[in-house]
Order: C-alpha cells, then structure tokens, then sequence
C-alpha cells in the first residue's frame, strides 16, 4: 500500500476546520471504493449520502498533491479528506477498501470500424443508448454515476449512432483520462493525456549549423481517423494541430538554422513549436532542458511606502531561464537554452501555490497596510523563492529606539533600530 502519511499530514495542516468536519462525517455515512491504484496514484470514487453524483478523487501520495473533480477551487474537499482519511485507516487496520461492483459502474466499450472508433457503454451485461438518465430510471436505479460519467453523457446522450466525431471523441476521452473500466476490442486499457503525432528533431549539421526537422513520435502503435491513438499500450486523444505553412513545411523538408540564427531559434522558431510538439535535442550547440528542470513558482515582491505588490510567475529553472504565461513560454535573458515543457507538473505547481496562498499565479496584487504586513508575513514562511526586497520592507527584524533632542523652545524626534543604531526616517515611522 502506498505511503499516506505525508499526504494525510499535509491536507490536514491545510484544510479549514469546517471542511475537515464535513470529511470526517462523510468517512462515517458515504460510500468509499478504490476504482483504480498504481504505485504513485490512487482514484477513488467517493458518493455522499443523497447525491445524485459521485466525486472522483485522485491522489498522488509521493508528490503531496491531489486532485477532485467535485468543482472546489482552493484547499482539499470533503471528499479529498474523507479519501485520505479511509486510506490511512485502512493502512493502520490492514483492510483495504473495497472496489465497485461491476453492476455499480459504467463501463465504456470502444471499437474500431473503418479505422475511426465507435462506442458504447454498458452496466453490468446491459448494453444501454440513449441519456444515463432514462436508464437509471428504468434499470439501474441504484446506480451512482460519477462527474466523468455524467459530463460524458452530455456528449453522447443524444447521438444514436455509436460512431464519434472528433469532438465528441475528445472531450469522452479527456473525461476518462486515469479511471479505470474502459475496454478496447473487449480488452481493457488505459486512457493517458493527449499525445503528439509528430515529434520535432534538432541535429547538428556541417558549418556548425543546426537542423529542425519533423518525423511520428515512436511508440504510437495505431491512429484512428476521428482523433485518437494507442501509444505506448494506451487510449490518448491525438493532437491535431492547425500549422502555419512554415511549420507543414517540415514534414516534408528540414529547415537549417547557421550559428547566426540561434537566437531566434531558441526564442521564437522552437518556443512556437513546443506548443504542439515534444522537442527532441540531438544537437550539442543549444540547449533544450530535460526533465530535472521541474516547473516552480517564483514570487516577485517590490514595495511603495505603504504598499506590497506580488506577482507569482512559474518559471523553469534556477535561476530562471524561461516564464510560462499560459501557452506563451518566455525565454529570459541571453538565453540559449529551452525547457521541456511538462503540463502536469505545471497544473500542480499552480494548483498548489493557489491552496497554500489564496493567490493566481501570473496576476499582480497590492496590498496595504494590515494586509500588507500579513501576506509579508505569509510570503517569509513560505517555501518559495522571492525576488525583490518588497516583502522583506513589511517585515520587522528589530524594533524602534526613540530618541528626543530638546533645544530651547524645539525638540527634535529621531528614531533607530535597536539592533544596529542605523537611521529611520521619522516621517515614515509616524506614517506606518
């Protein structure tokens, strides 16, 4: 069983008491089972009492982190903490949760004609069409269907042929990415995130120049016509991009970049690239960052008398090399080095930074007085790199010595810091 512990101790410190209230109660009266576990995931299937829908609970116990498809924006549900709770229980007890019957879960039946899939869903034996709800109501009124099944219903409840347009084809499969009870030619398989059909390739060539070209990502087994592909054993959507004719171009000829065009190579011509394609670097004249190059948030801090501005940015490297604004990735100095994007990791850092702090990342605020003082004081206890000496401004390391200079009818007012006897300006001390 995986180790829960970190994972538990972390939702607890960050989850608001009322929450926890309300996931301890549903450990007592919902209904948990474990729809699928690996050896860095576990999916749950979480029901509460007079719901019409489940939640899917998805926990990743190795890198602290999780995610519910209930619809909460910030900290853990009640559904991710009745999760953590049942998985440690059931590690200290040694009894492991039960997993769903098959006449409780929908299973989702794909096959291939004319090298497009098909498909169709079933309970139990009972192959069904039509809307999930007509056959709840007619057969199946126990069953619980999840946030998946119900969103995939709204694409297909109304189709009547088992044949899916791209569209269709796409969202069911970004819906049943990671869960389990998804069959292939009445075999069962996985459903991963979206792959690249092409992958670019950088090689060096003569004259010290580098070349770009285009060629199908290895490992993908079949593509079927209504985009979709098994790779690497797995059901993936295929992205199908629209290519400006610059780019179509590679597919049929290399393009050559001289020692004199690296720069725009590495800021403008692979960065548009990377949008739709995993880069492949052969080459030893630029550079093309791997996968230890994690993406991570950075907060940038400055100060204006009573004011704090925060802007959170996610960032590869360190020191940071490239900025992630959404798709847009921004090279960051005389830089000819390029990360390897990982979307996941990027979703995670941002999803996480948001519980820890209440802040979006990429979106610059202000904070006055009081609340200055308080997200300065957030700000140092956080595990994050912070530029700028904002912060540090709102934050006190010594007090205030007063001192008054009497002379004759006047006096004079000066203070300063008790640590060094350095100065501070009297007119900000009485501003603060």
């Amino acid at each position: 069983m995986l180790e829960i512990d970190d994972l538990f101790t972390q939702i607890r410190e960050e989850t608001p008491a009322g929450v926890w209230s309300l996931g301890v109660e549903l450990t007592r009266k919902g209904a948990l089972v474990v729809e699928k576990e690996s050896d860095s995931e576990v999916v749950l299937s979480v029901t509460s009492p007079n719901k019409s829908l489940s939640a899917t609970v998805k926990l990743w116990p190795a890198d602290e982190d999780w995610h519910c498809d209930c619809g909460r924006a910030t900290h853990a549900c009640e559904h991710v903490v009745a999760s953590v709770i049942a998985l440690r229980r059931a590690k200290e007890t040694g009894t492991p949760l039960p997993h769903p019957p098959e006449s409780a879960k929908i299973r989702y039946l794909f096959t291939v004609r004319d090298e497009a899939l098909q498909m169709e869903r079933a309970v139990g034996d009972k192959v069904f069409k039509g809307s999930l709800h007509a056959f709840r109501k007619a057969q199946a009124p126990t069953l619980v269907p999840s946030q998946a099944d119900a969103s995939i219903d709204g694409v297909v409840a109304d189709t009547s042929s088992p044949r899916l347009s791209e569209r269709q084809l796409w969202e069911i499969l970004v819906h049943l990415k990671g869960t389990a009870h998804v069959f292939l030619d009445g075999q069962p398989i996985n459903v991963d995130r979206e792959v690249k059909g092409h992958r670019i390739i950088v090689r060096d060539r003569e004259n010290g120049a580098v070349e770009v070209s285009a060629e199908r990502v290895p490992g993908i087994e079949r593509v079927f016509t209504n985009g979709a592909a098994v790779a690497d054993g797995a059901l993936c959507p295929l992205d199908m991009p629209d290519l400006r004719a610059e780019t179509q171009s590679l597919f049929t000829r290399p393009k050559l970049f001289p020692a004199s065009r690296f720069r725009e190579l590495v800021t403008s011509f692979l960065p548009e690239l990377e949008r739709n394609f995993s880069i492949v670097n052969e080459s030893s004249r630029i550079s093309i960052g791997g996968e230890e190059d994690t993406p991570r948030v950075v907060v940038q801090t400055s100060a204006s008398r009573e004011i704090l501005a925060v802007l959170p940015v996610l960032v590869y490297g360190d020191p940071p090399y490239a900025r992630v604004d959404g798709s847009t990735l921004t090279l960051l100095g005389d830089t000819a080095r390029l990360p390897k994007r990982q979307p996941d990791a990027e979703v995670r850092a941002v999803n996480t930074f948001r519980a820890k702090t209440g802040l979006g990342v990429g979106r610059k605020l202000e904070f006055r007085g009081d609340a200055a003082l308080s997200m300065a004081d957030k700000l140092a206890e956080l595990n994050y790199t912070k530029v700028g000496d904002g912060f540090r401004l709102f934050t006190p390391t010594a007090s205030l010595k007063a001192r008054v200079v009497v002379g004759g009818d006047s006096f004079t007012l000066a203070f300063e810091n008790s640590a060094d006897g350095a100065p501070a300006d009297a007119r900000e001390v009485m501003r603060a």
